[in-house]
Protein backbone atom coordinates (compact mmCIF):
# COMPACT_ATOMS: atom_id res chain seq x y z
CA UNK A 1 0.00 0.00 0.00
CA UNK A 2 1.37 3.31 -0.96
CA UNK A 3 1.06 6.33 0.90
CA UNK A 4 0.45 9.90 -0.28
CA UNK A 5 1.02 13.09 0.99
CA UNK A 6 -1.77 15.69 1.66
CA UNK A 7 -1.30 19.28 2.07
CA UNK A 8 -3.99 21.53 3.31
CA UNK A 9 -6.04 23.59 -0.11
CA UNK A 10 -6.92 27.20 1.00
CA UNK A 11 -10.88 27.29 0.65
CA UNK A 12 -12.78 29.37 -1.85
CA UNK A 13 -14.14 32.53 -0.47
CA UNK A 14 -17.66 33.43 -0.40
CA UNK A 15 -16.94 36.92 -1.32
CA UNK A 16 -16.79 38.11 -4.96
CA UNK A 17 -15.16 41.95 -5.36
CA UNK A 18 -15.89 44.18 -8.33
CA UNK A 19 -12.48 45.13 -10.00
CA UNK A 20 -14.33 47.68 -12.69
CA UNK A 21 -15.49 50.87 -11.23
CA UNK A 22 -17.74 52.91 -13.16
CA UNK A 23 -16.31 56.01 -11.86
CA UNK A 24 -13.27 55.19 -13.72
CA UNK A 25 -15.00 54.67 -16.71
CA UNK A 26 -15.77 50.84 -16.41
CA UNK A 27 -18.45 49.08 -16.06
CA UNK A 28 -18.59 46.61 -13.56
CA UNK A 29 -20.52 43.08 -13.73
CA UNK A 30 -23.66 42.46 -15.77
CA UNK A 31 -26.22 40.75 -13.64
CA UNK A 32 -28.61 37.68 -15.09
CA UNK A 33 -31.81 37.34 -13.17
CA UNK A 34 -33.11 33.58 -13.15
CA UNK A 35 -36.28 34.56 -15.20
CA UNK A 36 -33.38 35.71 -17.90
CA UNK A 37 -31.87 32.81 -18.28
CA UNK A 38 -34.91 30.34 -18.18
CA UNK A 39 -36.62 32.90 -20.80
CA UNK A 40 -33.13 31.97 -22.70
CA UNK A 41 -33.35 28.95 -22.52
CA UNK A 42 -37.39 28.56 -23.80
CA UNK A 43 -36.20 30.86 -27.10
CA UNK A 44 -33.60 28.45 -28.16
CA UNK A 45 -34.69 24.84 -27.10
CA UNK A 46 -33.92 23.74 -30.74
CA UNK A 47 -30.11 24.54 -29.82
CA UNK A 48 -29.83 23.87 -26.19
CA UNK A 49 -30.00 21.16 -24.24
CA UNK A 50 -30.14 21.53 -20.48
CA UNK A 51 -29.41 18.79 -17.91
CA UNK A 52 -29.51 20.65 -14.16
CA UNK A 53 -27.57 23.83 -14.55
CA UNK A 54 -25.43 22.49 -17.15
CA UNK A 55 -26.70 24.16 -20.59
CA UNK A 56 -24.78 22.80 -23.78
CA UNK A 57 -25.16 24.43 -27.52
CA UNK A 58 -25.17 23.33 -30.11
CA UNK A 59 -21.16 23.65 -31.35
CA UNK A 60 -21.81 25.65 -34.16
CA UNK A 61 -24.46 28.15 -32.78
CA UNK A 62 -22.72 28.80 -29.68
CA UNK A 63 -21.97 32.59 -30.23
CA UNK A 64 -25.11 33.16 -31.98
CA UNK A 65 -27.32 31.63 -29.18
CA UNK A 66 -25.26 32.71 -25.64
CA UNK A 67 -25.40 35.93 -27.41
CA UNK A 68 -29.17 35.59 -27.10
CA UNK A 69 -28.96 35.65 -23.24
CA UNK A 70 -30.01 39.22 -22.38
CA UNK A 71 -30.52 41.24 -19.05
CA UNK A 72 -33.24 42.26 -17.39
CA UNK A 73 -30.98 44.44 -15.03
CA UNK A 74 -27.80 46.70 -15.81
CA UNK A 75 -24.61 46.71 -14.37
CA UNK A 76 -23.80 46.33 -10.29
CA UNK A 77 -20.99 49.57 -10.12
CA UNK A 78 -18.43 50.28 -7.58
CA UNK A 79 -15.83 48.64 -6.13
CA UNK A 80 -17.70 46.59 -3.66
CA UNK A 81 -18.16 43.14 -2.20
CA UNK A 82 -20.80 40.45 -4.03
CA UNK A 83 -21.58 37.30 -1.82
CA UNK A 84 -21.46 33.74 -3.81
CA UNK A 85 -24.65 32.35 -2.88
CA UNK A 86 -22.97 28.33 -4.33
CA UNK A 87 -25.27 28.05 -7.46
CA UNK A 88 -23.88 27.96 -10.33
CA UNK A 89 -25.07 27.66 -14.22
CA UNK A 90 -22.60 26.14 -16.66
CA UNK A 91 -22.77 27.04 -20.78
CA UNK A 92 -20.33 24.54 -22.86
CA UNK A 93 -21.01 23.26 -25.92
CA UNK A 94 -20.58 19.52 -27.34
CA UNK A 95 -16.53 20.22 -27.49
CA UNK A 96 -16.02 22.30 -24.18
CA UNK A 97 -19.02 22.26 -21.27
CA UNK A 98 -17.35 24.64 -19.41
CA UNK A 99 -16.79 27.45 -21.76
CA UNK A 100 -19.04 30.57 -19.85
CA UNK A 101 -19.68 30.33 -15.84
CA UNK A 102 -22.27 32.46 -13.96
CA UNK A 103 -22.60 32.30 -10.30
CA UNK A 104 -25.56 33.56 -8.30
CA UNK A 105 -24.48 36.72 -6.06
CA UNK A 106 -25.95 38.29 -3.72
CA UNK A 107 -25.69 42.17 -4.36
CA UNK A 108 -24.92 44.64 -1.82
CA UNK A 109 -27.36 46.79 0.14
CA UNK A 110 -28.32 49.72 1.83
CA UNK A 111 -27.49 49.77 5.59
CA UNK A 112 -30.02 51.63 6.80
CA UNK A 113 -32.89 49.56 5.21
CA UNK A 114 -31.17 46.62 3.69
CA UNK A 115 -32.79 47.08 0.66
CA UNK A 116 -30.45 46.28 -2.79
CA UNK A 117 -29.36 49.77 -4.25
CA UNK A 118 -29.49 47.70 -7.56
CA UNK A 119 -33.38 46.16 -7.47
CA UNK A 120 -32.99 42.37 -7.32
CA UNK A 121 -31.73 40.99 -4.09
CA UNK A 122 -29.45 38.50 -5.63
CA UNK A 123 -28.87 37.45 -9.65
CA UNK A 124 -26.18 36.17 -11.52
CA UNK A 125 -22.61 37.33 -12.81
CA UNK A 126 -19.74 35.68 -15.24
CA UNK A 127 -17.29 34.65 -13.09
CA UNK A 128 -15.33 32.47 -15.98
CA UNK A 129 -14.94 32.43 -19.58
CA UNK A 130 -13.18 29.93 -21.30
CA UNK A 131 -13.90 31.33 -24.98
CA UNK A 132 -11.93 33.53 -27.23
CA UNK A 133 -14.57 33.92 -29.59
CA UNK A 134 -17.31 35.60 -27.69
CA UNK A 135 -18.14 39.25 -28.84
CA UNK A 136 -16.84 41.67 -26.13
CA UNK A 137 -18.45 44.97 -27.64
CA UNK A 138 -21.11 44.54 -25.50
CA UNK A 139 -19.07 43.79 -22.88
CA UNK A 140 -21.10 41.03 -21.44
CA UNK A 141 -19.17 38.29 -21.60
CA UNK A 142 -16.50 39.75 -20.03
CA UNK A 143 -15.51 38.87 -16.02
CA UNK A 144 -15.00 41.94 -14.12
CA UNK A 145 -14.89 40.11 -10.78
CA UNK A 146 -12.43 37.93 -8.87
CA UNK A 147 -12.72 36.48 -5.55
CA UNK A 148 -10.88 37.91 -2.13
Amino acid sequence: MTSVLRSLAQPLTKTFVITQSSSEGELGPYVFSESDINNWYSRNTSTVKKVGSLYTIQTSEFVDTLDDLTHTYGNVNGRKSLVDLGKEVVIGNNAESRLVVLRRVRLFADSATGVSDFGPAAGYIVVEVNASDLPTNNGRWIVRVARV
